[in-house]
């Protein structure tokens, strides 16, 4: 390969040999675009199954905690009707006591 009045010249093998060459990184460049496509779509994929798992436990969190504060309400509830039970029973045992002496 040469240069000649501003052009370059070479033999025809060495053109030949370049426009394989050419050719060759066209495949390659093609192939390697297509895997980057595949392993994008698999990437947002991943990315899809991850953000959905993390709202499922999301959505389970929140119910465990709903779950808590209502056994808290009714754990309060039952602890109130303990003392609502055990306060008439004293008044009652006293007016008993009272009218019995």
């Amino acid at each position: 390969m040469e240069a000649q009045n501003g052009k370059i010249v070479m033999d025809v093998q060495d053109a030949i040999d370049l426009y394989r060459y050419i050719a060759q990184l066209e495949a390659e460049n093609k192939a390697l675009k297509e895997g980057l496509k595949q392993e994008r779509e698999a990437t947002q994929k991943y990315i899809d199954a991850t953000n959905n798992t993390i709202q499922n436990y999301e959505n389970e969190r929140l119910a465990w905690q709903k779950l808590e504060q209502e056994m808290n309400a009714e754990l309060k509830s039952e602890v109130a009707k303990k003392y609502k039970t055990a306060a008439i029973a004293l008044i009652i045992g006293a007016a008993i006591g009272a009218a019995v002496n």
